[in-house]
């Protein structure tokens, strides 16, 4: 069911988070409640591993996502200076903040589990087939006012789909963090899963790399060893 909030549109882009923190940037700072504050973010810590967090726990700057982390392992990750760029001040109050890949928002949809989509799960829906040759990755497509997969020449909306199944992320093969345009790579990754003109990956390949998800693997061998040696007890879903 989709949110009843006036204050939130029905599709949230990252471009739209960034509008929201820029308009926000005092309640952000003084950690005071905002009309966007029930918006939760997904984002990549290290290989098998995401963080979430709430709006208000996390801002942009020059392009990059930053968010504030209390645990004293983040000290030395700390961006005094994005913090003093953004906001003003030091906002010590905040914690440490540390740029990270942004992983995607939540959505108001749900799979076949009840669990939670987020914009950059990788799906499988009855509208294209449940097998492993129709896997896609969920995006946030505003101009239909939804969520849901591009296509070649259309696109499939979760609010038509009365199966979902979450197979994985589209998180892999993830670029090192000082690399550009850390905030796109929900994109990037969805449309290199697919080939519309041949020679694109196959199901079972495409099946590999979504589970054993977030990664920053580069190499097929390292996809096959994490199925050989964690096949059993890998959880992307953490």
């Amino acid at each position: 069911m989709k949110t009843n909030d006036s204050h939130l549109p029905k599709v949230i882009t990252v471009e739209a988070l960034q509008e929201f923190c820029s308009r926000s940037l005092i309640e952000i700072r003084l950690w005071d409640e905002t009309p966007f504050s029930q918006i939760e973010i997904r984002y990549v810590i290290d290989t098998n591993k995401f963080g979430y967090a709430y709006f208000g726990e996390f801002f942009f700057y020059q392009g990059n996502l930053y968010v504030f982390e209390e645990d004293e392992q983040y000290k030395d990750q700390h961006d005094a200076e994005a913090v003093m760029a953004t906001f003003g001040d030091e906002c010590e109050n905040l914690g440490f903040a540390h740029k990270v890949i942004f992983a995607g928002v939540k959505t108001p949809y749900k799979d076949m589990k009840g669990d939670a989509i987020y914009t950059g799960d990788a799906v499988m829906v009855d509208r294209l087939g449940l097998s492993k040759d129709h896997i896609h990755g969920v995006r946030p497509l505003d101009f239909l006012n939804d969520y849901g997969c591009m296509l070649d020449m259309h696109s499939v909306l979760l609010s038509e789909c009365k199966k979902i199944v979450r197979v994985g992320t589209v998180f892999f093969n993830l670029p090192k963090i000082e690399e550009e345009d850390m905030l796109h790579i929900l994109e990037d990754r969805s449309r290199s899963m697919h080939n519309w003109y041949g020679g694109g990956p196959t199901g079972e390949e495409n099946l590999r790399h979504v589970r054993f998800t977030p990664n920053f693997f580069d190499k097929e061998w390292h996809y096959h060893g994490m199925e050989i040696m964690r096949g059993e007890d890998f959880d992307w879903r953490k």
